[in-house]
C-alpha cells in the first residue's frame, strides 16, 4: 500500500500544521473582539468535536497498526513462495500455494484494510456533519443579525470571512490528524523491529580481543535455547593453541551449538568461554569474530563481483592478495575462464555458481582473513568426489597453517583422520576424545561404530 513519505509528512506537520494553528488562533482572537458570542459558540463546538475526533484517531491508529502487521505477514508469505519457487514447481503445489495466499488476503489482510477505510470514512462523515452544523449556524445567525440590522454588510462579510478561515483550517488539521493516526500505526509496526531487545550486547567497558596464543577453553558451560540447560550442562573442553580438533556426533549432539557459543551468536546460561585466557563475554563481538574465520556448510554470497565477494574476508586486501587466496583455494583457474574474470557478478546469493564453487570462494575468504582460529562447519558435505578433493586440498592449506587453531565439524570421518584430536559428542556431552587411531581401538565407542557404519 502506498503511504506518504515520512520525511514529507513530518515536514508538512511542522510547517503546514504550525501555520494553520497560528491562523486559527489569530482568526479566533479577532472574532472574539468583533463578535464575542460567535467565539463562544466555536469554543462549545470544539469541546464536542475534538474529543470525538481524538477517539476515532486512536481507534484508527490501532487498526492501521493491525493492517500493517497483516501486510507484513502477506509480504513474508509471498517472499517465502518466491524463495522456494523450485520446490513449488517440483511438487506441483502451485494451486495449493495460491489457495493459501488467497486465504491470507481474503481472511486477514483485506478485512483489516477495509476496517481502516471504514473508520476513516466514518471519521470523515462525522467531521463533515460537525462542520456543516457550524457553517449552518454561522450562516443563519449572521443572516438573522443582518435582517434585524444588528450588523452592517461590512461586519457580515468580515465575520463570515473569518469563520470561513477557521472552518477551512480546522478541516485541514482534521485531515492531517487522520493521516497522522494512520501513518503512526504504520510507523509503530515498522520501528517495532528496531526496538526488539538484543539478546547479547557488548559490555560498556568491553575491550578488543588480542590473541597471542589461540587456545580455547570451555569452563563449566551450560546452555539451552529456552533459558534452560537443555543443550549443555557443565561442559568442559580445553583446546591447545595450534591444535586441530574434529567434532563428530549424531545430529542434535551439540556440535553447531558449541561453535555458535564460541562466536557469541548465543549466550551461555552459566560458565565461561575463554580465548587466550580472555572471557569472550567481556570483549567486543566484532573483535571476537575478526579473530575467527568460519567456513560454513552453505555459503551465501552477495550479488556483487567475485573480487568483492572474496575480498569480504579482508576489505583492505589488494587485488593481488585476492588472486593469491583464490589460487590457494583452487578457484582461480575457474575465475580466469570467465569472460569478466574477477569482475563477474555471481547473482543473488551466488545463484550463478555451483555449491563447490561457492564453497571454494568461502575458503578463499578464510585464507584472505588469516585469522588465528578457523572453524569448519561441514565444509565438504553434499559435494561430489572430485569437488570434495579440490576443497579438501584447499582446506589442508588452511589447516596446516602454523599456529592456527582449527575446529572442524564433520559427518564424514575420513576428513578428520589427520586431526590432532577428535571429540565425540552425544546429547551435549563429550563421551570420547583422542586421536583417530586411539578411538578406533575403543571397540565399544561411538566413533568406532560410526566408522564401521560409513564403511570406510
Amino acid at each position: 500500500m502506498d503511504r506518504p513519505g515520512y520525511d514529507h509528512f513530518w515536514a508538512e506537520m511542522h510547517h503546514g500544521l504550525s501555520q494553520r494553528i497560528l491562523k486559527i488562533i489569530i482568526s479566533f482572537c479577532v472574532l472574539s473582539i468583533v463578535h464575542f458570542n460567535l467565539s463562544l459558540f466555536i469554543c462549545a463546538w470544539s469541546t464536542l468535536y475534538f474529543p470525538i475526533m481524538y477517539k476515532y484517531s486512536i481507534r484508527l491508529n490501532h487498526l492501521s497498526f493491525a493492517e500493517t502487521e497483516s501486510r507484513h505477514r502477506l509480504i513474508g508469505q509471498i517472499s517465502d513462495k518466491i524463495t522456494n519457487i523450485i520446490a513449488i514447481l517440483s511438487f506441483s503445489s502451485r494451486k495449493a500455494e495460491l489457495k493459501k495466499l488467497d486465504e491470507q488476503i481474503s481472511n486477514d489482510f483485506l478485512p483489516k484494510q477495509i476496517l481502516v477505510y471504514k473508520y476513516s470514512l466514518i471519521s470523515n462523515i462525522i467531521s463533515g456533519v460537525f462542520f456543516l452544523i457550524m457553517m449552518s449556524f454561522f450562516l443563519f445567525y449572521m443572516v438573522h443579525l443582518r435582517i434585524n440590522n444588528l450588523i452592517s454588510v461590512g461586519d457580515f462579510t468580515f465575520v463570515f470571512g473569518i469563520a470561513i478561515v477557521i472552518i477551512e483550517e480546522t478541516w485541514e488539521i482534521t485531515i492531517s490528524m487522520q493521516d497522522f493516526a494512520r501513518n503512526i500505526g504504520d510507523l509503530r509496526s515498522s520501528i517495532s523491529l528496531l526496538y526488539t531487545p538484543q539478546m547479547d550486547i557488548d559490555k560498556p567497558n568491553a575491550k578488543s580481543l588480542k590473541i597471542k596464543d589461540p587456545k580455547i577453553e570451555f569452563k563449566n558451560v551450560s546452555f539451552g535455547y529456552n533459558n534452560d540447560d537443555g543443550v549443555f550442562k557443565d561442559l568442559n573442553l580445553y583446546i591447545k593453541a595450534g591444535e586441530k580438533i574434529g567434532l563428530i556426533g549424531y545430529s542434535g549432539a551439540g556440535k553447531s551449538s558449541l561453535v555458535n557459543l564460541l562466536l557469541r551468536y548465543f549466550k551461555t546460561t552459566s560458565g565461561e568461554i575463554l580465548i587466550d585466557d580472555q572471557n569472550i563475554n567481556y570483549v567486543t563481538q566484532d573483535s571476537l569474530r575478526e579473530n575467527i574465520a568460519v567456513i560454513p556448510q552453505d555459503t551465501m554470497l552477495f550479488h556483487r563481483s567475485l573480487l568483492e565477494n572474496i575480498r569480504y574476508g579482508r576489505l583492505s586486501a589488494t587485488e593481488e592478495e585476492v588472486i593469491e587466496a583464490s589460487k590457494a583455494a583452487h578457484i582461480h583457474e575457474f575465475i580466469i575462464r570467465l569472460p569478466d574474470q574477477y569482475q563477474t557478478y555471481v547473482g543473488e546469493r551466488g545463484v550463478k555458481l555451483s555449491g563447490g564453487q561457492r564453497q571454494r570462494i568461502s575458503i578463499a575468504r578464510a585464507i584472505l582473513k588469516n585469522a588465528p582460529i578457523l572453524i569448519l562447519d561441514e565444509a565438504t558435505s553434499s559435494l561430489d568426489s572430485h569437488t570434495e578433493k579440490l576443497i579438501q586440498d584447499s582446506l589442508n592449506f588452511l589447516i596446516e597453517s602454523q599456529g592456527k587453531t582449527v575446529i572442524a565439524i564433520a559427518h564424514r570421518l575420513s576428513t578428520l583422520k589427520h586431526m590432532d584430536r577428535v571429540i565425540v559428542m552425544d546429547k551435549g556431552k563429550i563421551i570420547e576424545e583422542g586421536t583417530h587411531n586411539q578411538l578406533l581401538h575403543n571397540h565399544k565407542g561411538l566413533y568406532k561404530k560410526l566408522w564401521e557404519f560409513q564403511g570406510i
